[in-house]
């Protein structure tokens, strides 16, 4: 970026110089020695010289400046300045610094007094700018805008992944469920703890530990909480996305499936356990394969006693929970079960019988029928109603239909969850509502597939509604007012957008064709984006070196420069992770079981059958569905009055 317009730096002015790549800093401070020609030579504290063009010097703050609660307060308004009164608040616990109505959210990584019903008290109904810059002065903000316009809100809290998002949005929800119930505020109402009860059952079954999150949501979340004409809280609704599922059966080496498995199996009464048949988490494959099972400060058994009373506040008793931890624990068993294929046949191997026992009781299914369609397909050549015929599934291809099935029981489980949730507080008598919006945070791992696209592609579509309600609408509002104002330039990420959601050769328009090709793989599938989208300047091939440590094939991966910075994903799976499809056969024999709870997660399973189609199952695209939901949410919040939270890590 250019420094600031108007600035001549001189002799003895301290000012930022960027640094390279070899340091972790993205600025320094130096002392300007001379200014000759236009270049300027400075030196850090080190004694460090430089010699850089005028235009890539930046001025310091004065010193009375440092540390100031807003960012526009600052007499020079720049990245580095900015950056470094973040950093001065930051080293004094002040994690909260203001742009504007924009609050920046800086991660503290430890316990802070700052919450609670007494600092809750002090910020309701107070001005922005007369206490400390803090999350719940942008939630009262919110709350009064809804009192005073009768319009629906939103609080978009965005960031990359670990920044504290997640958080950011409890202490928003105990806010507004403290100031917004009908009791006094700072205290909560029972209908506001069923509300604020759906957190830790939705981050038990949702979150997971990631390689740099603890506790990284997996799934994206818009909560709206309804109010009445009076601006009383009556009830909650929340609408998921994108349920990474396919974290039940495989994990990166030092990262850990869903929370709750950890929970229940450390957690859970005796007796529960043993009526699930549960023993120890080295026992089951989908838990033992990353190498990791606990977490650093993280007690799974007393989180378990958190989830079950907080599902006992929304009506889910102690025997939907053993039905809950039933379902899970056949998951667990499934994954056990390993298929061997032998001559023309495909069975079970010696030492997953036991396995295959325990998912037949738990989930109330004949043994024989249960190892049945899950080592065979049933195709109907031509239609519906003609006449079926059976093949018989390799041992990998059994396997597969076996991930395939845990993952979808997982998914209709997390959906009931949610549907229940939302039953228990239905805000019936709802006039205008407050839409809290957690989506997964921005990722850029040693490895990239499917989900992190998805996640990415999401939140280049939140900066993009950033961006035009920040910068573009207001500027429009000073054009229509006749104001004058210094147009501030920034870019638009439409182009990004379109290289994956374009309907004719966006990424996932590519990503569909292929998978409805019978002999295309995932190799296929990345040639044929860097074919269709040779010469796009957001999309480039993978090339080894510094910043890309893997070597990697054209056939084997492609690299999105997304406004956050280049990621290179690995297509492997890629086809796999878009096919959401089940095999009628499937579907049906769950809803055969003899056990009550599964017949009710499962009560339409026979009627699908038509939505599935004929050939075993037609492909159900996920970043169709994906793509269908995040249209819808972005429409809902176009209708609102947006406010904006920016966490950072």
């Amino acid at each position: 970026m250019a420094n600031t317009a108007g600035y001549t730096p001189m002799k003895g002015d301290k000012v930022w110089i960027a640094c390279d790549d070899t340091t972790p800093e993205a600025y320094v401070q130096c002392t300007v020695k001379e200014v000759v020609d236009g270049k300027v030579t400075c030196f850090d504290k080190d004694y460090k010289q430089s010699v850089l063009p005028v235009n890539a010097v930046f001025p310091v703050n004065p010193p009375h400046m440092e540390g100031v609660r807003d960012n526009t307060e600052l007499m020079y308004l720049q990245d580095p300045s900015l950056l470094h009164n973040i950093r001065v608040r930051y080293s004094k616990d002040e994690i909260y610094t203001y742009t504007a109505y924009i609050l920046i959210a800086v991660n503290p990584y430890k316990p802070l007094p700052l919450y609670g019903p007494e600092i809750i008290k002090q910020y309701a109904g107070q001005p922005m700018n007369k206490l400390p810059p803090h999350v719940y002065a942008v939630a009262d903000r919110c709350y009064r805008s809804l009192k005073g316009s009768k319009r629906n809100q939103s609080i978009v809290v965005s960031g990359e992944s670990g920044a504290g998002k997640t958080e950011s949005c409890k202490h928003i929800m105990r806010f507004l469920a403290s100031v917004g119930g009908e009791g006094p505020i700072g205290t909560i109402d029972e209908l506001e703890q069923k509300i604020l009860d759906a957190n830790p059952i939705l981050e038990a079954f949702g979150n997971a530990k990631t390689l740099r999150n603890n506790n990284s949501s997996r799934f994206g979340k818009f909560t709206e909480l309804n109010f009445n004409a009076n601006t009383v809280m009556v009830g909650a609704a929340i609408e998921t996305y994108l349920l990474e599922k396919s974290r039940l059966v495989g994990q990166a080496k030092g990262e850990r499936c869903f929370h709750i498995f950890y929970q229940i199996l450390k957690g859970a009464p005796a007796p529960m356990k043993s009526a699930a048949l549960l023993t120890s988490v080295t026992d089951y494959e989908y838990l033992r394969m990353s190498g990791c099972d606990t977490i650093e400060g993280v007690d799974d058994a007393r989180d378990f006693q958190v989830v079950s009373k907080a599902m006992s506040g929304l009506g889910i008793n102690e025997q939907y929970q053993q039905s809950l931890i039933n379902v899970m624990a056949a998951l667990l068993h499934m994954g056990n079960i390993k298929f061997v294929q032998q001559d023309e046949n495909t069975s079970v191997l010696p030492a997953s019988q036991a396995a295959l026992a325990a998912v037949s009781r738990l989930f109330g299914l004949n043994v024989d029928v249960l190892l049945n369609r899950m080592t065979t397909r049933v195709m109907r050549i031509g239609g519906p109603t003609r006449e079926p015929i059976t093949i018989t599934l390799s041992g990998q291809e059994a396997n597969y239909a076996r991930d395939s099935l845990a993952k979808f029981i997982y998914g209709e489980l997390f959906n009931w969850l949610v549907k229940r949730i939302n039953e228990s507080v239905p805000g019936k008598s709802s006039s205008n509502f407050i839409g809290i919006l957690d989506i997964s945070g921005f990722e850029i791992f040693e490895s990239n597939s499917f989900e992190q696209l998805c996640i990415n592609f999401a939140n280049e579509k939140i900066q993009q509604y950033f961006n035009r309600q920040i910068l573009q609408q207001e500027q429009e509002i000073y054009e229509l007012e006749g104001l004058r104002y210094r147009k501030v330039e920034y870019q638009d990420n439409q182009e990004i957008i379109d290289l994956v959601e374009d309907k004719r050769k966006g990424v996932f328009a590519l990503l569909n064709e292929e998978c409805l090709m019978p002999k295309a793989t995932d190799k296929t599938f990345s040639l044929k984006v860097h074919t269709n989208l040779a010469g796009n300047k957001y999309l480039s091939k993978p090339i080894y070196g510094k910043k890309q440590k893997k070597r990697l094939n054209d056939d084997e991966a492609f690299v999105v420069k997304h406004f956050a910075g280049e990621v290179v994903y690995e297509t492997v799976h890629f086809l796999d992770k878009n096919n959401d499809t089940i095999h009628d056969e499937l579907i049906s024999m769950l809803s055969d079981s003899t056990v009550p709870f599964m017949q009710a997660l499962f009560p339409k399973a026979q009627e699908e059958e038509c939505a599935y189609g004929a050939m075993g199952g037609r492909f159900k695209s996920v970043s169709n569905r994906f793509q269908l939901q995040l249209a819808k949410l972005m429409t809902k919040l176009e209708a609102t009055v947006s406010h904006f939270i920016r966490c950072i890590k």
